[in-house]
C-alpha cells in the first residue's frame, strides 16, 4: 500500500513538473517575441 502511495505521489511531482516547464518555455517564448518587436 506505501509503494503504490509513493508511486502516485511520484506520478503526481512529475505531471507538475512538466506543467511548469511548459508555462516558463511559454511565458519566455513570449517575451522573446516581444523583444523582437520592439
Amino acid at each position: 500500500m506505501k509503494g503504490q502511495i509513493i508511486m502516485d505521489w511520484i506520478d503526481a511531482t512529475v505531471a507538475a513538473t512538466e506543467l511548469s516547464i511548459s508555462t516558463v518555455t511559454k511565458m519566455r517564448d513570449m517575451l522573446m517575441e516581444k523583444r523582437w518587436w520592439d
